[in-house]
Protein backbone atom coordinates (compact mmCIF):
# COMPACT_ATOMS: atom_id res chain seq x y z
CA UNK A 1 0.00 0.00 0.00
CA UNK A 2 1.51 3.38 -0.95
CA UNK A 3 2.18 6.03 1.69
CA UNK A 4 -0.65 8.56 1.49
CA UNK A 5 0.50 10.79 4.35
CA UNK A 6 1.67 13.53 1.96
CA UNK A 7 -1.72 13.48 0.24
CA UNK A 8 -3.45 13.82 3.61
CA UNK A 9 -1.20 16.75 4.64
CA UNK A 10 -1.85 18.44 1.30
CA UNK A 11 -5.58 17.88 1.67
CA UNK A 12 -5.54 19.55 5.07
CA UNK A 13 -3.68 22.54 3.61
CA UNK A 14 -6.38 22.83 0.94
CA UNK A 15 -9.01 23.50 3.61
CA UNK A 16 -9.87 27.24 3.54
CA UNK A 17 -8.55 29.27 6.48
CA UNK A 18 -12.08 30.05 7.67
CA UNK A 19 -12.85 26.34 7.99
CA UNK A 20 -9.52 25.67 9.70
CA UNK A 21 -10.42 28.27 12.31
CA UNK A 22 -13.75 26.56 13.07
CA UNK A 23 -12.04 23.34 14.13
CA UNK A 24 -10.34 22.97 17.51
CA UNK A 25 -7.85 25.76 18.10
CA UNK A 26 -4.33 25.12 16.80
CA UNK A 27 -1.43 25.07 19.22
CA UNK A 28 0.86 28.08 19.21
CA UNK A 29 3.63 27.57 16.64
CA UNK A 30 7.28 27.66 17.58
CA UNK A 31 8.92 31.13 17.30
CA UNK A 32 10.41 30.38 13.86
CA UNK A 33 7.05 29.23 12.44
CA UNK A 34 5.35 32.20 14.06
CA UNK A 35 7.79 34.56 12.36
CA UNK A 36 7.21 32.86 8.97
CA UNK A 37 3.43 33.11 9.48
CA UNK A 38 3.61 36.83 10.25
CA UNK A 39 5.80 37.46 7.18
CA UNK A 40 3.35 35.50 5.02
CA UNK A 41 0.39 37.46 6.37
CA UNK A 42 2.31 40.72 5.77
CA UNK A 43 2.91 39.71 2.12
CA UNK A 44 -0.82 39.05 1.69
CA UNK A 45 -1.67 42.36 3.33
CA UNK A 46 0.72 44.22 1.01
CA UNK A 47 -1.17 43.02 -2.09
CA UNK A 48 -3.98 44.98 -3.67
CA UNK A 49 -6.68 45.63 -2.53
CA UNK A 50 -5.60 44.64 0.98
CA UNK A 51 -2.94 47.35 1.03
CA UNK A 52 -5.71 49.94 1.43
CA UNK A 53 -6.54 50.81 5.07
CA UNK A 54 -9.06 48.45 6.63
CA UNK A 55 -9.43 46.03 3.72
CA UNK A 56 -7.33 43.23 5.16
CA UNK A 57 -9.08 43.36 8.55
CA UNK A 58 -12.50 43.38 6.86
CA UNK A 59 -11.52 40.38 4.75
CA UNK A 60 -10.40 38.47 7.82
CA UNK A 61 -13.58 39.45 9.67
CA UNK A 62 -15.67 38.09 6.78
CA UNK A 63 -14.19 34.68 7.64
CA UNK A 64 -14.51 35.20 11.38
CA UNK A 65 -10.76 35.66 11.86
CA UNK A 66 -8.51 38.34 13.29
CA UNK A 67 -4.77 38.89 12.64
CA UNK A 68 -3.72 36.87 15.69
CA UNK A 69 -5.87 33.88 14.66
CA UNK A 70 -4.56 34.12 11.10
CA UNK A 71 -0.98 34.00 12.39
CA UNK A 72 -1.81 30.85 14.41
CA UNK A 73 -3.37 29.19 11.37
CA UNK A 74 -0.54 30.12 9.03
CA UNK A 75 2.10 28.94 11.52
CA UNK A 76 0.64 25.48 11.92
CA UNK A 77 2.65 22.69 10.32
CA UNK A 78 0.91 20.56 7.66
CA UNK A 79 1.29 17.48 9.87
CA UNK A 80 -0.28 19.19 12.90
CA UNK A 81 -3.02 20.65 10.70
CA UNK A 82 -3.87 17.23 9.22
CA UNK A 83 -4.01 15.70 12.71
CA UNK A 84 -6.19 18.52 14.04
CA UNK A 85 -8.66 18.54 11.14
CA UNK A 86 -8.88 14.78 10.79
CA UNK A 87 -9.60 12.91 7.57
CA UNK A 88 -10.84 14.84 4.57
CA UNK A 89 -13.42 12.75 2.72
CA UNK A 90 -12.30 13.65 -0.78
CA UNK A 91 -8.65 12.94 0.06
CA UNK A 92 -9.55 9.57 1.56
CA UNK A 93 -11.46 8.64 -1.61
CA UNK A 94 -8.49 9.71 -3.73
CA UNK A 95 -6.06 7.74 -1.56
CA UNK A 96 -8.33 4.68 -1.83
CA UNK A 97 -8.35 5.05 -5.62
CA UNK A 98 -4.55 5.10 -5.64
CA UNK A 99 -4.47 2.06 -3.40
CA UNK A 100 -6.77 0.09 -5.74
CA UNK A 101 -5.18 1.21 -9.01
CA UNK A 102 -3.16 -1.42 -10.83
CA UNK A 103 0.51 -0.73 -11.38
CA UNK A 104 1.12 0.94 -14.74
CA UNK A 105 2.39 -1.32 -17.50
CA UNK A 106 5.81 -0.60 -18.89
CA UNK A 107 5.72 1.48 -22.05
CA UNK A 108 6.64 -0.48 -25.17
CA UNK A 109 10.06 0.27 -26.56
CA UNK A 110 10.08 1.82 -30.00
CA UNK A 111 12.86 1.79 -32.52
CA UNK A 112 14.67 5.08 -32.81
CA UNK A 113 15.78 6.50 -36.09
CA UNK A 114 19.41 7.05 -35.25
CA UNK A 115 21.40 7.55 -38.45
CA UNK A 116 24.10 5.01 -39.05
CA UNK A 117 27.66 6.27 -39.49
CA UNK A 118 27.45 5.57 -43.24
CA UNK A 119 24.22 7.54 -43.71
CA UNK A 120 24.59 11.06 -45.05
CA UNK A 121 23.13 13.78 -42.80
CA UNK A 122 19.77 15.21 -43.84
Amino acid sequence: MPDTSELRRSAARAVPLAHRGRAAAPQAPDPEADDRARRRAARWQAQRPFDAPGWFDRRLAADGLDPAELALLLGESPTALAARLGPQGWADRLADAFDRAPAPAAAPRTATSTPSPSSPPR
